[in-house]
């Protein structure tokens, strides 16, 4: 494993079963060690027809841009993984035929596209509904329109954090998601002017159950809350404290 394509011929470097070891993870991949292989269209489809893996992906990182500029190299790249839209040029990430294609097999693959698909309000209903958290590739406007955020939300609560700071301030859409979702919203995605209403605060305090939730990879859970969350006006009130005490809301102790 520790081979290097400076050790290795330019007649071997171009041997499919050479290249056939490097699909299987040889590290040859890097810099100059591979200058012969950076625009070689042939050994970037062979790539592709192995299983994806990581270092499949950096392998394009480090294509010239006629590599990442192709078309059909880039279409089965998408194909294959659609986070590798992310190496297409500017060209091939404003292309409709590649995007949808990576939005497809990879919702969140939405980032690397073209500016002006973050305005697509159909691509966006379409992705939002395989992934919510997608939302946060959307233009502000598609971000601040009800309807659309409402579509990320049956997907997963957690697309809220990617709604507007005007729709999150709204008490009249915070209640109508309250309604429907309970305790599956977060307290800490509500902007503080909302829950400032005490009378509200207290109906989230009485749902509040982060046990409705799972921890992420990294040990959050993104329903729990703490004194923090609450605002500061009423932080001392008797009743927010007895509910927070009973829901051993941390910093309540």
């Amino acid at each position: 494993r520790n081979i290097r394509f400076t050790d290795l011929s330019t007649s071997l470097t171009k041997d499919n079963e050479i290249i056939d070891a490097v699909k299987g993870g040889i590290e040859a991949l890097e810099g100059k060690y591979v200058k012969d292989l950076k625009d070689n269209i042939d050994y970037y489809l062979s790539l592709l027809d192995g299983n994806y893996h990581y270092n499949v992906f950096n392998s394009f990182g480090n294509a010239n841009e006629s590599i990442r500029n192709n078309f059909d190299v880039m279409l089965k790249a998408v194909k294959v993984a659609g986070q590798m839209l992310i190496w297409g040029t500017d060209e091939i990430r404003d292309n409709d035929e590649i995007v949808k294609i990576a939005i497809e097999n990879n919702p969140l693959a939405r980032e690397f596209g073209g500016e002006r698909f973050k305005s697509d309000k159909n691509l966006v209903k379409s992705t939002i509904l395989k992934n919510g958290k997608a939302l946060q590739f959307a233009s502000y406007e598609i971000r601040d329109d009800e309807s659309i955020v409402k579509l990320a939300l049956e997907n997963t609560t957690e697309s809220l954090i990617f709604a507007t700071k005007n729709l999150r301030s709204n008490m009249e859409f915070i209640n109508s998601i309250i309604e429907k979702y309970g305790c599956l919203i977060s307290m800490k995605h509500i902007r503080i002017e909302v829950l400032k209403n005490r009378d509200f605060l207290i109906k989230c305090l009485e749902i509040y159950d982060p046990s409705a939730a799972d921890e992420d990879d990294n040990g959050n859970n993104y329903l729990e809350i703490s004194k923090k969350h609450i605002p500061i006006e009423l932080q001392n009130d008797s009743e927010v404290i007895k509910i927070a005490k009973n829901k051993y809301i941390n910093g309540f102790d």
